[in-house]
């Protein structure tokens, strides 16, 4: 993969939005996407969130029967419209 470093001014255009932007040429051509890395913002980093479940629980949890396929929650939904 190649890197390019930009220059201070750019990179606070990138991330001031807080999420993907679209980067285009002079002529308004769409060049490509760009995604801030996950928990950057323009404020700075994001601090870590905090599970409130123990790992015991989780796995607990994923055992746990119920629930719906994605098949299903699509069905219900093209249902309504």
């Amino acid at each position: 993969m190649s890197s390019v470093v930009l220059d201070p001014q750019t990179l606070e255009q990138l991330r001031r939005p807080g999420g993907r932007v679209e980067i285009r040429d002079p002529s308004g051509e769409l060049v490509g996407y760009f995604t801030p890395h996950r928990g950057i913002s323009a404020a700075g980093p994001t601090p870590p969130v905090e599970v409130p479940f123990t790992d015991e629980e989780l796995d607990r949890f994923e055992k746990e029967p119920g629930g719906r396929t994605l098949a299903e929650i699509l069905r219900d939904l093209e249902n309504r419209s």
